[in-house]
């Protein structure tokens, strides 16, 4: 069985022009248009209540352990950047063929040199800031 359409058959009636059936209400019948509101309304979800709850208090617990243990996550912080810049320079090192441990030593005696050298190169300055203080407070 074909469902082809004859040639001079009429195309099915639109619902607003089928029989029986009222047409559109025209302006000058004396129909009204709806009234058009400028408030628009705004819901929320009650998961999206209970999920802004979770998250207010995950980041209050969340604040919390850090302030609590501020001290052990900067000593832990400041580890991890001082590994990473060493690692670096390690690195370096090994592709000049100096092997690993022998690199690292090298750091760490680079880095102990230079803080002790900070440390005698202001000892005399400190020594005669002292003694310039000491000078102001005795007169």
């Amino acid at each position: 069985m074909s469902t082809t359409m004859r040639r001079d058959a009429k195309p099915p009636a639109r619902p607003e022009e089928a029989p029986g059936q009222p047409g559109p209400a025209s302006t000058d019948q004396g129909a009204t248009p709806a009234a058009v509101s400028n408030h628009s309304r705004i819901t929320i979800a009650p998961s999206t209540i209970v999920l802004a709850g979770v998250v207010f208090w995950a980041l209050f617990l969340v604040g919390f352990f850090v302030a609590r243990f501020i001290d052990v996550l900067l000593t832990i912080f400041l580890a991890v950047l001082f590994s990473t810049f060493l690692t670096t320079i390690v690195n370096t090192l090994e592709k000049l063929h100096i092997p690993r441990t022998i690199g690292i030593i090298l750091v760490y005696l680079a880095i102990i040199g230079g803080v002790a050298m900070v440390g005698f190169l202001a000892i005399p300055l400190f020594n005669q800031e002292t003694q310039t203080l000491e000078g102001v407070f005795v007169d």
